[in-house]
């Protein structure tokens, strides 16, 4: 009997597990048809003789992918046992399609590309009910396990991962696990690609106990599949070394990354990109780990390679970099950090110009550098200049904009010079009143901070009102006993004493 050929629906774009990508190679395709048992039960045999050992009994109606064919025998995989095993034609045939399915399967092809090229445009929710229906065409056709169901379902997988529904994009994956475990058995790649996804998808849910499982089979089955220098090897390693991360299981992640390492070394030299992500991640779990020397030591690593390979103003370089002054922050090196942020501030500024956004982020940090470096002009400079920015830039209620003016009038106020300070703390307050309402917690903040300038100020008549509206909030807000209804307490019971220099209550 002439096998019958039928059309594969692939799609190849496997979840982004975390921070690293699963499995990259393609979907591969397995030869030979869909075979049907049209017999009351069939027999898999270990090898294609009557009197070879039964490795398992089906029913009539059972489905199974023939990977070879003989005159008289096909190959499958026994799913339940994962052993090769072969079938007579006499007791299983391939489905034939009809003309009506054909055109059905036709059909569901073009919408399936309609969806893909509504996908890479953009309009992720049209492209997901478009394949969502093309979905149905296939299962209508073929039913569940077929392998071009499976391939079908991974578009809506990924498509609801994209638009942030993770339990929509968790079920797709679950369900095409099943059918691949069921089609292609437990060391199929396209099974290890669905392990890797579910897995991914697991860890982004903080269901560890459920992805830990699934990410260590597919590390396995990586390795056996692929061999252990593989990049699919690799990236199964990284997604099982996040999951310890997230779990705190630190050194097992440290192993994994370890040899992750020594594999980029092998494969690609000292020097290459790849390399550089290896390095981040590690730095990034030594600071988990509170190894600073390690961290250090591993972004400086990933500073350099990415500088050779990318060039010195790229933004994932200079991201690099700043990772590097960050570190010297956590240890309280200041020294140390100030001339790392001056120059990623610089090579910032190059590229995008000083007024830019993202430039005033870097000079904020420069701030609290200059600040634990008692260079206080300096750090006032920096925040006149952001404040003038933001304001040009942004809305009046943005944020960052309050950011600025709390800042000032923070740095205006531990500087004793409370005249300067008043009109950043009163503008503050103004947009928190907007922004976030009359009886918000934040709002609770900025009149705290008014009303303590006041205070410092000797203005007991314009202080009383903001410190006991202040009060007055947190209670409602926060109860009695939360830390800063008690602060607010304070601040009012201090209104009657001799003014200080305890900076404004956060």
């Amino acid at each position: 009997m002439q096998a019958t050929k039928t059309t594969r629906l692939i799609h190849t774009g496997y979840l982004i597990g975390l921070l690293c990508v699963v499995l990259t190679h393609p979907t591969l395709s397995a030869e030979g048809p869909m075979l049907i048992v049209n017999t009351p039960q069939a027999e898999i045999k270990v090898d294609r003789s009557q009197d070879a050992k039964v490795l398992r009994t089906v029913k009539q109606g059972n489905r199974f992918w023939a990977f070879a064919t003989t005159e008289n025998w096909y190959e499958v995989k026994d799913p339940k046992s994962q052993q090769h095993g072969w079938i007579s034609r006499e007791q299983a045939s391939p489905i034939q399609l009809t003309a009506e399915q054909m055109q059905k399967i036709n059909s569901a092809q073009e919408t399936y590309s309609k969806a893909m090229k509504l996908y890479s445009s953009g309009d992720r929710k049209q492209a997901v009910q478009l394949g969502l229906q093309a979905l149905e065409q296939v299962k209508a056709v073929h039913g569940k396990y077929h392998p071009d169901t499976a391939s079908v379902m991974s578009f809506p997988a990924v498509a609801y991962h994209e638009l942030q529904d993770l339990e929509k994009a968790t079920s797709y994956t679950e369900e095409c696990l099943e059918i691949r475990r069921q089609v292609f058995g437990n060391a199929h790649p396209e099974t290890a690609a669905s392990l890797n996804n579910l897995g991914s998808l697991y860890v982004t849910l903080k269901r560890y106990s459920k992805a830990e499982p699934l990410l260590k089979e597919s590390l396995n089955l990586a390795r056996t599949q692929l061999g252990t220098k593989h990049q699919g090897t690799v990236s199964a390693m990284i997604n099982l070394g996040s999951l310890y991360e997230a779990m705190g299981k630190y050194k097992q992640a440290e192993t994994l990354y370890q040899q992750i390492l020594s594999v980029m070394i092998q494969n690609y030299g000292k020097d290459h990109y790849r390399k550089s992500v290896v390095h981040d991640k590690m730095a990034k779990l030594y600071l988990q780990m509170q190894a600073y020397p390690q961290a250090e030591q591993h972004m400086q690593q990933c500073h350099a390679i990415r500088q050779k390979s990318l060039g010195e103003t790229h933004p994932e370089t200079v991201n690099a970099l700043h990772e590097r002054g960050r570190i010297y922050v956590m240890q309280e090196k200041y020294a140390a950090a100030e001339p790392i942020f001056l120059k990623c501030l610089e090579l910032v500024s190059s590229e995008t110009g000083e007024n830019h956004l993202q430039t005033t982020i870097l000079r904020d940090n420069l701030v609290m550098i200059f600040d634990h470096l008692d260079k206080y002009s300096e750090a006032e400079k920096l925040m006149l200049k952001n404040l003038k920015i933001r304001r040009d830039s942004l809305a009046q209620q943005h944020p960052d904009l309050l950011y600025s003016l709390n800042s000032l009038g923070n740095y205006y106020f531990a500087r004793q010079e409370y005249s300067q300070a008043l009109p950043y703390f009163k503008e503050a307050l103004e947009i928190t009143q907007k922004t976030r309402g009359a009886e918000h917690p934040t709002t609770a903040v900025a009149l705290g901070r008014l009303g303590n300038l006041y205070r410092m100020l000797g203005k007991k008549s314009e202080a009383e009102p903001l410190l006991s509206q202040s009060l007055k909030i947190n209670q409602k807000a926060l109860g009695t006993d939360h830390r800063a209804t008690i602060q607010a307490q304070q601040n009012l019971a201090a209104l009657n004493e001799t003014p200080g220099d305890d900076p404004p209550a956060e």
